[in-house]
């Protein structure tokens, strides 16, 4: 098992760090929809609602969202869409394409800082 830290944002700048199971087998992130959990304190829209299907063919309804995330609190975070779920196993579990984007992000952020650093020497 694979954990990362990622950080959630909404679009008022309010946040929620999360220790996410990296799940190469979701085909979308999810994240655990409970009353008293810090997901209910970001804004965010629902654009739908989903069936989401376990390994064991479990069944849950969820609800499509967009947040902005990041893997690291210095970077600028990018949108992506996960499902907000009351019966999911972890706080978060996160997707091998969201992932690969977090990644690919932090890369290039970090390559743009490199780039301009190297032109103001």
């Amino acid at each position: 098992m694979h954990n990362v830290d990622v950080t959630l944002q909404d679009d008022d700048g309010k946040s929620l760090m999360l220790n996410c199971l990296f799940d190469s087998g979701s085909e979308v992130s999810v994240v655990k929809e409970v009353k008293e959990d810090a997901i209910k304190a970001l804004e965010y829209q629902v654009l739908g609602e989903v069936q989401l299907k376990g390994f064991d063919r479990h069944k849950a309804q969820g609800h499509l969202i967009s947040l902005q995330a990041k893997l690291n609190n210095d970077r600028m975070p990018i949108p992506i869409k996960l499902v907000a779920c009351t019966h999911v196993s972890h706080d978060c579990l996160l997707s091998l394409a969201d992932y690969q984007k977090l990644l690919a992000q932090d890369c290039e952020t970090s390559l743009c800082d490199q780039a301009r650093r190297m032109r103001y020497l």
